[in-house]
């Protein structure tokens, strides 16, 4: 659900349940937070932008990761959800490309709470259809019962009969672009660098079997382990 809201993102370990993963592990407590104002708008552009907030997954780009002293700065990669109403409204699923910059605080008394800075420098919409003549997707219902094969909003909706992506899920990809999970399909998406559609992934129609057994799980995550380069 996309929410007009205050964006807080933190930092934080807990003293009392953090255990050590590794060597040299200390626990600093809370060490940064940032914010951005509910009111900022991104940079869609006239007509498509919208206010920042209600992300449903975020990813750091560890190739822009860069260490000076005590700072930390980078890009932030940030997937709302199927924009505000809840799916009633043609909002445009989109990326928000952040710069960010941390300076941890690690001392024992009160302090600002400005240790991360953010700055939205790119806003990239979702489309489809080849570079002819793109689409772009809506977060609308995917409500179409005329047998579409993938989430795709009524024709006679605002919507406009366009695909319908409820965006909950975002991997970047090794070699660039992006993995992004629908929970309309359920589906997975893959992304060139510029957002566009490459490829489509639908779990395969189960087979008959046995209540919970599910013998189609393995092929599904062997293709997409294979995507990704993951072992299997």
């Amino acid at each position: 659900m996309h929410i007009r809201r205050l964006l807080t993102v933190g930092v934080a370990f807990t003293a009392l349940t953090a255990r050590a993963q590794f060597d040299g592990f200390v626990n600093k407590g809370l060490v940064g937070v940032g914010r951005l104002p509910a009111s900022l708008f991104d940079k869609a552009g006239q007509g498509t932008n919208d206010t920042l907030g209600g992300f449903s997954a975020m990813a750091i780009d560890p190739a822009s990761l860069l260490y000076q002293g005590n700072t930390i700065s980078g890009t932030l990669v940030g997937l709302p959800d199927r924009g505000f109403g809840d799916g009633a409204t043609d909002y445009r699923p989109r990326l928000e490309i952040f710069t960010f910059n941390i300076t941890p605080y690690e001392g024992a008394g009160p302090v600002s709470q400005d240790q991360i800075v953010f700055t939205n420098t790119a806003t990239v919409l979702f489309t489809y259809g080849g570079a002819g003549a793109p689409e772009y997707f809506t977060g609308f219902d995917a409500g179409n019962t005329n047998a579409p094969t993938v989430p795709q909003s009524p024709a006679n909706s605002i919507g406009g009969g366009r695909r319908s992506l409820d965006a909950e899920g975002l991997v970047l990809a090794p070699e660039g672009g992006y993995w992004v999970s629908d929970e309309y399909g359920p589906a997975v998406y893959r992304f060139d660098p510029q957002a566009r559609l490459e490829e489509t992934i639908l779990p395969p129609r189960r087979p008959a079997a046995q209540a919970g057994s599910f013998p189609w799980a393995p092929e599904l995550y062997r293709q997409f382990s294979a995507h990704l380069g993951a072992p299997e």
